[in-house]
């Protein structure tokens, strides 16, 4: 834990602003009924934190559909020969081609509305004399799940948006 704690003080992430238990962040814990919940409340943790975790965004019935959806992907997917991913961690891609309950998960309101407030961009750009005025929403353009079975090692200390 100390050389985590050490790289998020250096790097000034929201991280370094999380309370620890038994020296591990705690993220804040919002339940998706609760009418205290929103969109703002959501944005706002992540933007202090760097995350939050919502609970009871996906339902243990769509859980149950995803597991069962993506159970065959993950049974035939073939080990990494890089050495990367240890031989217990299986892995799917293509999510949202397979599973009609990750569709519905991604498409969840509540998870939309702050990717849209936290990562739309907007632009404003000359045209010779006239100012032209963009905004880009997210596109979500890759899906990938894991899975790890027990007493796998841990990954390498890595950042995936690099």
């Amino acid at each position: 834990m100390a050389a985590i704690t050490t790289i998020t003080q250096q790097a000034s992430c929201p991280a370094q602003k999380l309370r620890t238990t038994s020296n591990h962040p705690q993220l804040k814990r919002l339940a998706v009924d609760d009418p205290s919940t929103t969109c703002a409340k959501v944005v706002e943790l992540i933007r202090r934190d760097g995350g939050v975790v919502i609970t009871g965004l996906a339902d243990k019935d769509i859980v149950t559909r995803i597991r069962k959806e993506l159970k065959p992907v993950f049974e035939t997917d073939i080990p990494d020969e890089s050495g990367f991913f240890p031989t217990t961690t299986r892995r799917a891609t293509g999510l949202l081609g397979v599973s009609d309950g990750c569709v519905d998960l991604a498409t969840n309101k509540l998870w939309i509305d702050a990717a849209n407030e936290i990562l739309t961009s907007t632009y404003r750009p000359w045209y010779g004399e006239k100012r032209a005025h963009f905004v880009s929403k997210p596109i979500l353009a890759g899906t990938f799940g894991f899975q790890i079975a027990p007493g796998s090692r841990q990954q390498d200390l890595h950042r995936d948006d690099r």
